[in-house]
């Protein structure tokens, strides 16, 4: 089950401590914390999706190998690369597709997956440098919060569908 209240309250005291400082250097490491935080979250959560809502239904130790096995090759949390096919692979590609038709009708996979392709540009782009003193661009805790608050509702509207 995806829960929101661990995440919404460690984003919420990331910001509040990178609202609290006068330090360029907190800054960052909050800004990176919030922003590695909630990817690592939504990750983990794709996760969560496939294992919760399919395992029971899977009644040979062969295939809940499997399903396991599909989760752990799962490394990041992009829409069309990584909970498109997890989804594909454990539920069918009809079955996917009737969920993704369903939230699309509304706009909700693409506001999703530009969310995410988002996410994951500001994430490689600071996940791969150091902090050296000087001035970098990062996304605020605030704008991290602001994402997380469009996408969860998505998230779990994909639970809600794959558990049916």
């Amino acid at each position: 089950m995806i829960v929101k209240g661990y995440i919404n309250s460690t984003l919420e005291e990331l910001e509040k401590l990178y609202d609290e400082h006068k330090s360029l250097k907190k800054d960052i490491y909050y800004s990176k914390l919030a922003l590695l935080e909630l990817c690592g979250w939504i990750e983990e959560s794709f996760d969560s999706i496939i294992k919760t809502s399919i395992s029971s239904k899977i009644k040979s130790g062969s295939y809940r190998k499997i399903l396991q096995d599909l989760i752990k090759r799962n490394h990041g949390f992009q829409f069309s690369s990584n909970f498109r096919p997890m989804l594909i692979q454990a539920l069918g590609l009809q079955k996917a597709e009737k969920i993704e038709l369903k939230l699309d009708s509304a706009g909700k996979v693409q506001i999703l997956a530009t969310t995410l392709g988002n996410l994951k540009k500001v994430r490689d782009d600071n996940a791969h440098t150091f902090i050296r003193g000087t001035t970098t661009t990062i996304q605020t805790p605030s704008v991290t919060r602001a994402q997380f608050a469009l996408i969860y509702p998505i998230i779990k509207e994909f639970e809600k569908e794959v558990k049916k």
